[in-house]
């Protein structure tokens, strides 16, 4: 009967330490998963934010280049307009 119980015993164990084995196990891969989408969900807003930054960045960047090529562009166009309009009125 001592036989019997350590068989059970041990047949107990057995499965009992591999029931842990793969708790652990799982439990290893559910945290390891947590974390890599929480790392990627984060670093996905992350650099969508910096993403959106660096647009209205060079946006306005290109915005104000534009604003002051066209600006210079009408200033040397009315230079030239009354440049030549004086030069026809006075010669």
């Amino acid at each position: 009967m001592f036989y019997y119980f350590n068989y059970f015993y041990s047949y107990y164990y057995y499965y009992n330490k591999y029931y842990y084995y793969y708790y652990y196990y799982f439990y290893y891969y559910y945290y390891y998963y947590y974390y890599y989408y929480y790392y990627y969900y984060y670093y996905y807003y992350y650099y969508q934010y910096h993403y959106y930054y660096y647009f209205c960045y060079y946006y306005y960047y290109y915005y104000y280049y534009y604003y002051y090529y066209y600006y210079y562009y009408y200033y040397y166009y009315y230079y030239y307009y009354y440049y030549y309009y004086y030069y026809y009125y006075y010669y």
